[in-house]
């Protein structure tokens, strides 16, 4: 991505553009101007990484739609990130969280790590996987977002879920491997890592 950087910078303004990126910071009009060049040369992984130039070049790249957390979270399990190590910390934020807007993006994220626990990938893959969430998840329209501003083409589901859940079930304190209906549709039965298997009533959720 440096190296990126430097030709992108000699090709555009030389001198001058050095001592405006070094000293004072770049400008709008510059970054509008570069950052193609410099996506052009590393692509969208490269892209991403970005994100860690300055300040200035990650408030561009959110301008062009790159949704930070949904960005931040792909880069670090396509890097070999711990889905589970990252799920739990979300599950400590979620308990945390006191806002809606917050709680739903750590049930989103959560859903999500829990669901490709063993997945491994390239930061477009992930990306590509966070898209087939259900269209009212943050992870969605961020990674849609994302993408379209680092020029990756994404396989769209037509007529996709709109939302996740409309109620939980909580008993389990640990990740949820499977889930399975009864034949007559009134029970729910889950397994998860904490060693217990439980089953639930379908209409109500009682335990």
């Amino acid at each position: 991505v440096e190296a990126a950087l430097r030709s992108a910078v000699a090709e555009f303004g030389g001198r001058e553009f050095k001592v405006e990126w070094t000293r004072v910071g770049p400008s709008k009009d510059t970054l509008q101007r570069v950052l193609p060049l410099v996506l052009d040369r590393v692509g969208p992984e490269g892209g991403a990484k970005c994100f860690l130039v300055c300040k200035s070049w990650r408030r561009e790249m959110e301008a062009r739609g790159v949704c930070t957390k949904t960005l931040q979270l792909c880069s670090a399990l396509a890097e070999g990130g711990d889905a589970a190590l990252l799920g739990q910390n979300v599950q400590r934020r979620l308990e945390a969280s006191t806002g809606d807007p917050e709680r739903a993006i750590c049930l989103d994220v959560s859903a999500f790590l829990q669901r490709l626990l063993r997945r491994k990938g390239s930061l477009p893959e992930w990306l590509q996987a966070a898209s087939q969430e259900p269209d009212a998840s943050f992870l969605s329209r961020g990674a849609d977002s994302t993408a379209e501003a680092l020029g990756l083409p994404l396989v769209r589901w037509g007529g996709k879920p709109q939302g996740r859940v409309s109620g939980s079930l909580a008993g389990h304190s640990d990740f949820v491997y499977c889930v399975a209906f009864s034949a007559d549709g009134t029970r729910v039965v889950t397994g998860s890592n904490d060693t217990l298997v439980k089953i639930w009533n379908a209409e109500t959720g009682a335990e």
